[in-house]
């Protein structure tokens, strides 16, 4: 059971990887957004959806430094 609490290369991955999506698609739709409209709300909600997805993928960044960490610092398991 602890042992899936404990962070990885791979969660840390698809974490950063998810968050840049996210990012991404939410910067592309409050573009989209603001040029068709400028006054339109749901272009905020586009920017709300960017700060979110960079959100994410500082989470993900820093799940990957305590991975890093771990791997140099941790004591052997004794699995190679």
């Amino acid at each position: 059971m602890f042992r899936l609490l404990r962070p990885t290369f791979r969660h840390g991955g698809l974490i950063v990887l998810g968050g840049f999506a996210f990012a991404l698609a939410g910067c592309l739709g409050g573009i989209s957004a603001f040029s068709y409209n400028s006054s339109s709300p749901l272009g905020w909600v586009g920017v709300a959806a960017l700060l979110v997805g960079l959100v994410v993928m500082l989470v993900g960044g820093l799940l990957l430094v305590i991975a890093t960490f771990k791997k140099i610092f941790g004591k052997p398991d004794g699995t190679s």
